[in-house]
């Protein structure tokens, strides 16, 4: 199967976190046999910037590159400011992505279109769609629904005609299908798949092991994730505190548990409710100590929150991390905490589950609903720094639960949650895509 995908987010020089998960699904889906061809639409950006700067990186990224045997083209899209034409984006990608799609097509027509997002990527693959005929398959990730919906008239409207010219539509959670009411206004329901992320076991922290935890779980090696405790030190990952210092973390003797966040610094994702939370459990926990990976607009306010509440000393924000050292860190905490109320999914959570940590969540969002029932961590209501700390201190005072909730997640990400199954069920929406294109073309 010939698939072109079209994406705007993915990892570059000049971007190198955005859409690690596009690339991750595309390397899953060509060691499935599938012949992927990467178009990323790249902003335009003039090489008199530094080179050190995001546009003179930009500047310099060459038209087409190769990863593991994979082209990946960066047409050229014209892009303001503060998204000023966002809604008349999918245009302009039309322009600058035919020409090499047409040098594609002569190559080998296409099975399959797949663009991640309906605004822009998808609007545009429709109009390619139609005028060669071809099957168009647009993955939604939350953004379209979450905010483009209930934007611009225009680009709400180019959400909605794109997923009705759409062959097929893939949400990445349930969360997707049940809290937009598709039913109210989506054209064909049937058409609509739930695929969910995942993770690969590959990325997984693979160097010496962290320091013993104070919940009592001396983690493995990466080797190990996918067959569970290993004999030595990792072995007492499911029975029970280790001896020595990492056991006495509550008499005072050694550094205490360590919490950890790894996502943008927005207000939805709820850190401050987790600083609220650190605050509230002072006196009970006093060496509770929370890393924040990711950087964003709330920095300053965040650390700013950090001072007020008397938690300099015990917070660390780690700013914006290669996406191997954000793992690392994440192999070293006790407890994945992150209440967000604005996730379509959320990989760092499977990433915090692989790595067998317990997790604090909110209910009804992103995958909070599947945490809940496996049992993997606490959900919490959105916006509620009590609730949040009642999670916390619920997971602290028993680590025997917490340890199993980890060992919980880890088995569940293994069968459910690698990208080797996203690859498959996508690849079987492909296939249903491709039938509904020849019933189409069979009844014209």
């Amino acid at each position: 199967m010939r698939v072109f995908m079209l994406s705007h987010m993915y990892p570059t020089a000049a971007a190198p976190l955005s859409g690690i998960f596009v690339r991750k699904q595309a390397a899953a889906l060509r060691a499935a046999g599938v012949d992927l061809t990467m178009i990323h639409p790249t902003p335009w950006a003039p090489r008199l910037f530094p080179p050190h700067t995001r546009y003179g990186r930009l500047a310099r990224l060459p038209a087409l590159e190769y990863e593991a045997g994979m082209p990946v083209y960066h047409p050229r899209a014209p892009e303001l400011p503060r998204n000023l034409l966002f809604p008349w984006t999918p245009l302009g990608y039309r322009l600058t992505l035919a020409p090499v799609l047409r040098r594609l097509w002569r190559d080998g027509r296409p099975d399959v279109l797949h663009a991640h997002v309906a605004h822009p990527d998808g609007a545009a693959a429709v109009a390619f769609g139609r005028e060669w005929d071809v099957p168009v398959v647009v993955t939604v990730h939350g953004q379209d629904f979450a905010q483009t919906l209930r934007g611009h008239p225009r680009a709400a409207r180019s959400v909605r005609e794109t997923l009705a010219q759409a062959a097929a539509v893939i949400l990445v959670s349930d969360k997707l299908r049940r809290n937009y009411h598709l039913e109210d206004w989506a054209d064909d329901l049937s058409k609509y798949h739930v695929v969910y992320n995942g993770i690969d076991p590959a990325d997984m922290p693979a160097a010496a092991a962290p320091p013993p935890s104070p919940l009592g779980r001396a983690e493995g090696p990466a080797e190990d994730w996918a067959s569970g405790p290993a004999e030595g030190a990792a072995a007492d990952w499911a029975s029970g505190p280790t001896e020595g210092a990492a056991s006495d973390w509550a008499s005072g003797r050694a550094e205490g548990p360590l919490l950890f966040t790894l996502a943008y610094l927005r207000p939805p994702k709820g850190h401050r409710f987790v600083l609220e939370a650190m605050a509230a459990l002072r006196e009970q926990y006093p060496d509770l100590r929370y890393r924040i990976a990711g950087d964003g607009a709330e920095r300053g306010r965040l650390e700013a929150l950090s001072a007020e509440l008397g938690l300099a000393g015990r917070v660390e924000f780690l700013g914006e991390l290669p996406n191997a050292e954000a793992l690392r860190q994440l192999a070293q905490a006790d407890i994945y905490v992150m209440p967000s109320w604005d996730e379509a999914f959320g990989i760092a959570y499977l990433e915090a589950m692989a790595l067998a940590k317990p997790l604090v969540a909110t209910a009804g969002d992103g995958i909070g609903d599947i945490i809940a029932r496996e049992r993997t961590g606490l959900v919490v209501p959105p916006r509620d720094s009590a609730a949040v700390a009642a999670a916390l201190r619920a997971l602290l005072a028993d680590p025997a639960a917490a340890r199993a909730m980890g060992e919980r997640g880890r088995a569940l990400v293994r069968d459910r949650f690698t990208w080797a199954r996203n690859a498959r069920a996508t690849i079987a929406v492909y296939e249903k895509a491709a039938a509904r294109k020849a019933r189409e073309r069979a009844s014209a």
